[in-house]
């Protein structure tokens, strides 16, 4: 919906857009915005009526940026029309139908008007007196296959019925979308599936890894863990090395590894087996150390 409130000798004092509430500023040319076409700023014969002291809808094709690409009503080269913040009485032409030299050939009506943009719309008003001070009006525009019914010159349609097909554009200038939401995380139990894409970086595991800092300070990473799980590290003999206990609430999956045994010395040079234990799934995978001697 679309409020705009009128002040003193057809000057408006704002139009406001009710639906996303914002101000509907005022401009010269068409775009989200308002302004009228009186006689006044409409003196060129420029347009497809041809009459100037006159206004109708074909005026609209001189005015910023219609004047530029419109085939539907036309404007002659270097003529532009700018619209105005005050609405003046002036004799109006109402147009419709075909044909063209119909249109241009139409009476004015018999009370005076104005033509009335705003924010993609156009009007024509014809009225005997301005809007006091004070008024109100209100616009209620639609978005989708349109209304039908009613009683005007087609004859009795029956009551209003709006047939929505799809939802109002967000086109208000200076509206702002604002989203507020919930989000639940929810940790899935693992599967062998989910275990196929865990390994070792680096692998092979060389004294040089850009993991490590010294030579004393040695790292080897399990990534794409799930948030849980037991990793058993064995020589290539089956001894048992390390137990890792892996319990991370955040989405990192990785946990790291100081190629140190359950004793905390350095493991040698050879070829390691892995098992991975989470929930009911299990996983075996083996990597290789190349290490220096302490």
């Amino acid at each position: 919906d679309l409020k705009v409130y009128w002040g003193a000798g057809g000057v408006v004092d704002s139009v406001i857009d009710v639906t996303h509430n914002v101000v509907v500023p005022f401009d010269t040319a068409v775009g989200g915005s308002w302004g009228f076409l009186n006689a006044s700023n409409t003196a060129g014969a420029g347009s497809d009526d041809g009459r100037p002291g006159v206004v109708s809808l074909f005026d609209f094709g001189c005015t910023y940026p219609i004047n530029q690409f419109s085939t539907l009503i036309s404007c002659t080269a270097g003529t532009q029309y700018n619209l105005s913040p005050v609405a003046e009485l002036s004799p109006v032409i109402v147009v419709g139908g075909s044909p063209m030299s119909a249109q241009t050939a139409r009476a004015p009506q018999p009370n005076p008007g104005f033509l009335m943009y705003i924010a993609g719309h156009v009007f024509t008003f014809e009225m005997a007196a301005l809007p006091a001070d004070g008024t109100v009006w209100t616009m209620r525009g639609y978005t989708g296959g349109g209304l039908t019914g009613g009683q005007g010159s087609a004859g009795d349609e029956g009551p209003y019925v709006y047939n929505e097909v799809r939802p109002r554009p967000f086109t208000a200038v200076g509206a702002e979308l604002r989203l507020a939401f919930d989000a639940t995380n929810e940790l899935l139990a693992p599967t062998l599936t989910s275990l196929d894409e865990v390994h070792t970086v680096p692998d092979p595991y060389y004294v040089t890894s850009e993991f490590e800092q010294t030579t004393d300070n040695k790292v080897i990473k399990f990534v794409n863990l799930p948030n849980a799980a037991t990793i058993r590290i064995y020589s290539s003999s089956g001894v048992l090395v390390d137990v890792i206990e892996h319990n991370s609430i955040s989405t990192d999956g990785s946990a790291t590894w100081n190629v140190r045994n359950r004793n905390n010395q350095v493991v040698a040079s050879g070829v390691y087996f892995y098992h991975i234990e989470a929930g009911d799934a299990r996983k075996v995978g083996r990597f290789t150390i190349v290490n220096f001697a302490q």
